[in-house]
This record gives C-alpha cells, structure tokens and sequence, in this order.
C-alpha cells in the first residue's frame, strides 16, 4: 500500500510518502520524499514511523522496474540494496562493499518510487527558472527547473553552496533529462551535503566517464552511467539502471 500527503506549513511545504508491502516486513515504512521551506510537522492523520536517513531512497541505492545492467569492469555498490520490481533481470559483475544485497521483493518501494517521482516533478511556486547548463555555476538551496534538459559541460565543476543554512535542500527538475559530461564534480560547501539533494527528472539520466554526481535521482525513464561514474546518492529508474564498466553508486550519509 502507498500514501501520499502533500502539506503546508509555516510558510513551507513538504511531500510525504509512506508505503507497506513484503519489502518492508509488513511494517508501514515512511520516504521523505521532499521537503522544502520551513519546517512543519506531518498531517496528523499520517503514521510516523522512523525512516532511513536518505530520503527518498530507503534502503536503495539502486532500484529499477525492468531490468538493472553491470557491463565491463566490475562495478561497486558502497553501501545500500539493489532491487528491480517488476521485472526480475539483475545481470553482471558488481559487488557490495559495506554490507547490502539484492532485495527480490521490492513491489511497495517500487509504488512509493512512482508516487514520490510525480511528486518531486511538480511545479513549485517558489521555483527558479534554470538554463540548461550547469558547469561552472554556483547554486544555493531551492528549487530549480529546466524546461528542457539539464546538461554539465566536460571538466567543469558546480558548487551548491548551503549558506551554512540548518538543512539546505536542492531539488533539480528537468522536464526532460539530465547529462553529465565526461570529468565533471561537485563542490560542495557551507552546509551542503549529498543527502539534501534531489535530481527529479522527465526522462532519463546520464551520467559520463569520471563524472561524480551528488544527490539522489528520480528518473522517468532509464539511468546510465559511464565508465567510472560515481553517484553519491540513490538511482531510482522508471525502467532500467545500465553501468557501463566500473561504475559505483553509495547512498549518503
């Protein structure tokens, strides 16, 4: 069973999504979807539960519906399960490194991954319009969108700077997809950290050769990574997650 819960508070907004299934031991877990703005408690009608502390992830660091790839080189999870509901195909050389497992019923946290994909991909009335490159910019916590793609040009760096703010919070929406470029990274500063980051996108996510990525993404399609990719974060996909060769993905903490 999934629930959604969309609610104000303070002058500031929050998405909740709490789900139950074979995934969970039969217990109500809770994602915390999205969180912006003030802080506010959940509606009172919403069951609070203790959660993993990396948001919309859960216990995935990479979680797909069709089928989950690990071409070339043996790839690494650092910390976190894998999982692909509905679909089974778990194909390829990859190892856990800090615990972990392939978790084969994951149908509830496959729901909540919907449910938390629209929500992130709705407009904010406090949004930013963003141009579609990233590379050399620097961004401080809020929303951002893309009508379009969201694209970081090769060697580049971006920096999201937290303003040494309590929880500063960076949600990127892009319509359409996201591209890294080969050798691209993140610097991140005053309070920013890898757990505040979300990455919802319209279609898919590519990630190049070399290229770290901070932050947890939803896509509605497909998430790749190239040859040595590294993701700080969790990779949700709508259909399939494919690495390319030595690629690795760790949830934050």
């Amino acid at each position: 069973t999934v629930k959604v819960d969309f609610f104000e508070a303070e002058g500031g907004s929050a998405i909740w999504v709490e789900y139950s299934g074979p995934d969970t031991g039969g217990e109500d877990r809770l994602l915390r979807a999205l969180h912006y703005g003030a802080a506010g408690d959940p509606p009172s009608n919403t069951l609070l539960v203790e959660s993993e502390d990396h948001g919309v992830c859960g216990a995935f660091a990479v979680h797909a519906r069709t089928n989950i790839t690990f071409a070339g080189v043996q790839s690494t999870i650092r910390s976190g399960d894998i999982g692909v509901s509905p679909g089974t195909a778990i194909t390829g050389d990859f190892a856990f490194e800090q615990g972990g497992g392939v978790e084969p019923e994951s149908a509830a946290f496959a729901a909540s991954v919907l449910a938390a994909h629209a929500a992130a991909m709705a407009v904010r009335p406090d949004g930013h319009a963003m141009p579609i490159e990233m590379g050399g910019e620097t961004f401080t916590p809020g929303t951002y969108r893309s009508d379009s793609a969201i694209n970081i040009a090769a060697g580049t760096v971006v920096t999201l700077d937290g303003l040494n703010e309590a929880n500063p919070v960076f949600l990127f929406q892009a319509v359409s997809n996201l591209v890294t470029a080969a050798d691209t990274s993140f610097i991140l500063t005053n309070g920013a950290n890898a757990d505040n980051v979300l990455w919802a996108l319209g279609t898919a996510a590519t990630l190049g050769a070399n290229s770290v990525l901070p932050g947890s993404i939803l896509a509605g399609s497909d998430i790749s990574f190239g040859t040595k990719a590294e993701l700080n974060g969790c990779a949700l996909a709508q259909s399939f997650v494919a690495f390319a060769s030595a690629g690795s993905v760790a949830l934050p903490h």
